[in-house]
């Protein structure tokens, strides 16, 4: 979780979900159940088909403060807050290599695939990431905030459609494959914060400068997935079976930005970060962000889709 992360609060309780496609489920707090005691069906993707559900709609929420399949929510909003050098890492037992994990089937597929490119491509980093945890040389994981690499948990939705075109095969990623419609929805509390830095020829404090060196890449590196997924969905769209269903992507993004009133713009983006915020924040932060939610343009084309 960002300091100026400003909706920590209302994401909490307005949209908790983590979107998961490659967990190994082998990383273990001691008092955590294993991936196999949380009850069927886990939480992976692969196995989201239900009796009785069409695999027309497939929605993704897209948040930071992620982790949850792994630790109790406690533990994962610990994890996203550690945010170097403010708080320490969380760490975990590693248990990789020895709870059954078998390589995946798309794994040789992206390994193939390396011959037809430049670079090994997100799909085949994710597997050797994955098989560096069964390194027994490795009995413990440090985790730091996720936001450092990306902050609002796209880069899985982008690995899952590089996936579909990595490996062919039906039983990989079945529930995104069968979809005809798939939405993302991205909660982004990004916020420029009022500054006055250049009315001085001073240069900034110090305390700014720490800021900014990791504010700005991650803002940077938000905005950069966020387009990336746009681009991903559209390709998605374009390359539906030919004579087939049509398929339609909806990318709704939740953000401070899209508010119409420029002093209710300017309210919530100089609410401070905080562990606590006084109960008249929290509420007016609720109703924005499932107001903003509401009046996103790919929500409501999605809504009209689905009457």
């Amino acid at each position: 979780m960002k300091r100026n992360s400003t909706f920590a609060v209302a994401r909490a309780l307005t949209l908790l979900a983590s979107f998961c496609v490659f967990a190994s489920g082998c990383a273990h707090w001691p008092a955590t159940p294993r991936l196999e005691q949380a009850g069927a069906p886990g939480y992976r993707l692969a196995e989201v088909t239900r009796p009785g559900q069409s695999d027309d709609l497939l929605v993704v929420l897209a948040i930071s403060g992620g982790g949850t399949r792994a630790a109790a929510l406690g533990r994962a909003i610990a994890t996203s807050t550690a945010l170097p050098p403010l708080l320490t890492p969380i760490t975990l037992e590693n248990r990789g290599g020895t709870c059954g994990r078998k390589a995946p089937a798309w794994q040789n597929a992206a390994e193939a695939a390396i011959g037809e490119s430049e670079t090994p491509g997100r799909a085949l980093l994710r597997a050797r990431a994955l098989q560096s945890y069964e390194n027994p040389a490795r009995p413990y994981i440090h985790l730091f905030d996720g936001g450092l690499s990306e902050n609002l948990g796209l880069t899985e939705v982008l690995r899952a459609f590089e996936l579909l075109k990595v490996d062919p095969d039906e039983a990989v990623l079945p529930g995104l494959r069968r979809a005809r419609k798939v939405v993302v929805i991205t909660v982004n509390a990004l916020r420029f914060p009022e500054v006055d830095w250049d009315r001085s020829p001073a240069p900034p404090g110090t305390d700014t400068l720490e800021d900014q060196m990791w504010s700005i890449p991650v803002d940077r590196i938000s905005f950069d997935v966020v387009e990336q997924v746009r681009e991903k969905m559209a390709s998605w769209q374009a390359d539906a079976p030919a004579g087939g269903p049509e398929r339609r992507g909806y990318l709704a993004q939740v953000t401070f930005d899209t508010l119409k009133d420029p002093a209710e713009r300017l309210y919530f983006k100089r609410v401070k970060t905080s562990l606590t915020l006084p109960k008249e924040q929290v509420d007016r932060l609720r109703e924005v962000a499932g107001r903003l939610l509401r009046e996103a343009p790919a929500f409501q084309r999605l809504l009209v889709d689905l009457k």
